[in-house]
């Protein structure tokens, strides 16, 4: 649908908590409004390059679309421990490997909540021990390990 005016109202003029307003913002997206005059609130955004959005802001696209793997070892103080927080606005994939000799931890915290314990012990060296884990937007995360982290990569934006 191409929209030429600044809003189009859309649905049933019975009942006006079904219909919605739909117009632009300054940058050319496009707006969807509860209620024909809009002031029902913001339902969802769709900005100039076609990304939605939900009433809050955050970005709709599915994990791994727009986001690239990069390796964050020791980036931002990233090292056992340490608390991060997700400012990308978007959900992230956290993947922690360890390579030892003998033995291996990884427990990571997302939120405050302890996700458990991997682990790995009494094995030939060069073994791996390895956790991925999800973090949503605007959440802590933090990963204990012993030894040290061996690689944190993230799929990011």
């Amino acid at each position: 649908m191409t929209i030429k005016t600044d809003s189009y109202a859309v649905g049933s003029n019975s009942d006006d908590t079904r219909n919605f307003l739909l117009d632009t913002d300054q940058n050319g997206g496009l707006r969807i409004r509860r209620r024909s005059d809009g002031s029902g609130g913001l339902v969802m955004s769709i900005n100039s390059a076609g990304v939605m959005f939900d009433k809050d802001g955050v970005d709709m696209r599915p994990l791994g679309v727009g986001q690239t793997w990069q390796d964050m070892t020791g980036v931002g103080g990233r090292t056992s421990g340490a608390v991060m927080t997700n400012t990308t606005g978007r959900t992230i994939l956290v993947q922690i490997v360890n390579t030892s000799a003998f033995s291996s931890t990884i427990t990571p915290t997302v939120g405050g909540v302890s996700l458990g314990q991997s682990s790995i012990g009494d094995v030939s060296a060069g073994s791996l021990t390895w956790r991925e884990f999800l973090v949503p937007p605007g959440q802590t995360y933090s990963v204990t390990t012993t030894p040290s982290i061996g690689r944190w990569m993230e799929l990011r934006s």
